[in-house]
């Protein structure tokens, strides 16, 4: 019970609309543009539905940080999902790839 309101908790911190709006905003301000194309609206639909993807799936898979290792990939299920949102086209393939070998081994 107490893990299901803990990921309910951190599902809306990471609220894709938010984060849609903000990256809108963001780079309508870089570019100057007022109207952005519908294609660059539909990869950023993607990308951070994938990285919210990571971050349910690390989560209920039981992958965790593990405070006793050190290494590239020790991160808790949030440090997953916000490294596939900035910096997809490497870390979505990592964690497709590592995901069994970070599942934390319960009991």
């Amino acid at each position: 019970m107490e893990e299901s309101k803990a990921l309910l908790k951190q599902i809306s911190g990471f609220s894709m609309a938010i984060l849609l709006q903000l990256l809108i905003d963001f780079v309508r301000t870089i570019t100057g543009r007022q109207k952005l194309d519908v294609e660059f609206i539909i990869v950023a639909i993607f990308v951070i539905g994938s990285s919210m993807c990571v971050f349910i799936d690390a989560w209920r898979s039981g992958i965790r940080k593990n405070v006793n290792q050190k290494g590239i990939l020790n991160f808790s299920p949030a440090g997953w999902g916000v490294l596939v949102l900035f910096i997809w086209i490497i870390f979505l393939p990592v964690y497709l790839i590592k995901r069994k070998n970070m599942i934390m081994k319960h009991g």
